[in-house]
């Protein structure tokens, strides 16, 4: 007697979703931030933490793309702040553009890590990334491509990047 077995796996469907904000932030695989909330500031952002001692913990999975667009003022991809912070992400896409300014992401917390894994890729018409405040960085065949900025801006005393091998950083224009 013959048995036939037909397996089903789960599909994923991405979804798309808007601006991300708190401590604990989970996304799924393949799902797509649009940047469509404003900072106290006024500028979009699309992933952020809190500032303060309250450590952030923000997990953005495999092959998520983070996309804003702010037409009038400073397009903010993530922003970690709060002290003892971790990002994780595989295959990360981070596409930004602002009018005034845009930042890729910025880890400002105090010892915040950031692990990007393999593969992921920051897009900014101004800045790619900014670290600083004793974070670390690491991420493999990681790229940059930025305008009109800096690609990647390593501040104060104890912080450190490892980007592995097959990384690059493409910037073309000027800051000044």
């Amino acid at each position: 007697i013959g048995l036939n077995a037909i397996i089903f796996s789960p599909l994923l469907i991405a979804a798309d979703t808007g601006s991300q904000y708190g401590t604990n932030i989970t996304i799924n695989d393949g799902d797509r931030i649009t940047g469509d909330t404003a900072d106290p500031s006024g500028n979009l952002y699309g992933v952020m933490t809190p500032a303060g001692n309250t450590p952030g913990n923000i997990n953005l999975g495999n092959d998520v793309t983070v996309n804003v667009n702010d037409a009038s003022g400073y397009a903010k991809g993530i922003i970690i702040q709060g002290k003892n912070s971790s990002l994780t992400a595989n295959r990360l896409t981070v596409d930004v553009v602002g009018q005034t300014s845009a930042i890729g992401i910025n880890l400002i917390g105090d010892y915040t890590h950031a692990d990007l894994g393999t593969g992921s890729t920051i897009k900014s018409n101004d800045d790619g990334i900014i670290i600083g405040h004793s974070s670390t960085l690491t991420a493999t065949q990681f790229t940059i491509e930025n305008s009109n900025g800096i690609g990647l801006t390593i501040n104060d005393y104890g912080t450190s990047v490892d980007l592995g091998s097959g990384s690059k950083i493409t910037t073309d224009g000027s800051t000044g």
